[in-house]
C-alpha cells in the first residue's frame, strides 16, 4: 500500500514540474514569437524546440554551478578539517548521488532545503537574500551573461552540498553556518572574477584530484 500511495505522490510531482516547464516554455514561445514579429522577423519558434534547448541550456547551467559549489566546499573542507583524498571522494561521490536522485524525482530539491533548515537551523535561501550578482549591474558580456544565471542558481545547488555534510556527517548549526558562510565568501568573487577554476589547481596540487568539470574526480596518478 505505502509503495502504491509513495507511487502516486511521485507521479503527480512528476507531473506538476512537468505542467509547471510547459507554462515557462510557452511564455518563452510566446516572448519570443512577439519579439521576432516586432522586428519584422518571420520565423516563429515552435515549442518542442524552445523546450529542447531550455532542457539543454538547463542542465549545463545546473552541472556547472554543482561543480563550482563542489569545488569550493571539497577545498574549505581540507581547509578547515583537514580532508583527504580519500574522503573528499567518498563526500563527492555522496553528492552526485544525491544529484541523480533529484534527477530522477526520487528526492526534491525544497524537501532537501526543508530538511536542512529543520535539522541545522540555517535557511540557505536566506543567508543569499539581498545578494545580486556583479552587484546588479547589467551585463553584456555573453560570458558574464551566463556567470550571473549560475550564480542565481548557487543557492538552491550549494543546498546539496550542505545536506550531504548534515546527512552523512552529522554537520548541525555551528559547522553548517560555518561551511556556508565561508563557501559563500569565496564562491562568489570566484566565479564573478572568473578564478573559481583555480580551484581545480589547489585541489589537485594540495589533495592529489583531479577534477573534471563534467563531474569525473578521480586520484591524480603519479
Amino acid at each position: 500500500m505505502k509503495d502504491k500511495t509513495a507511487k502516486r505522490l511521485k507521479e503527480k510531482r512528476r507531473a506538476e514540474r512537468q505542467a509547471e516547464r510547459d507554462r515557462e516554455v510557452q511564455a518563452i514561445v510566446d516572448n519570443l514569437n512577439a519579439h521576432t514579429k516586432e522586428h519584422g522577423v518571420k520565423k516563429k519558434y515552435k515549442n518542442a524546440d524552445v523546450y529542447r534547448i531550455c532542457k539543454q541550456l538547463s542542465y549545463e547551467l545546473t552541472v556547472e554551478t554543482t561543480m563550482y559549489c563542489l569545488l569550493v566546499t571539497m577545498y574549505r573542507l581540507h581547509c578547515e578539517y583537514g580532508w583527504g583524498r580519500i574522503r573528499l571522494m567518498r563526500y563527492a561521490d555522496r553528492v552526485h548521488r544525491i544529484l541523480v536522485a533529484v534527477g530522477n524525482d526520487e528526492r526534491s530539491i525544497d524537501k532537501l532545503m526543508e530538511e536542512v533548515n529543520d535539522e541545522t537551523g540555517i535557511d540557505i535561501m536566506a543567508v543569499f537574500n539581498g545578494y545580486k550578482p556583479f552587484g546588479g549591474v547589467k551585463q553584456t558580456d555573453e560570458k558574464k551573461q551566463r556567470m550571473v544565471c549560475v550564480l542565481e542558481r548557487v543557492p538552491v545547488w550549494l543546498t546539496v552540498c550542505m545536506y550531504v555534510l548534515y546527512y552523512y556527517y552529522g554537520y548541525k548549526h555551528k559547522r553548517i553556518s560555518r561551511m556556508v558562510d565561508n563557501v559563500k565568501a569565496e564562491l562568489i568573487p570566484a566565479i564573478e572574477g572568473g578564478t573559481v577554476m583555480q580551484y581545480i589547481d589547489r585541489i589537485r596540487e594540495e589533495c592529489r584530484l583531479d577534477i573534471q568539470m563534467n563531474g569525473i574526480i578521480q586520484p591524480v596518478r603519479r
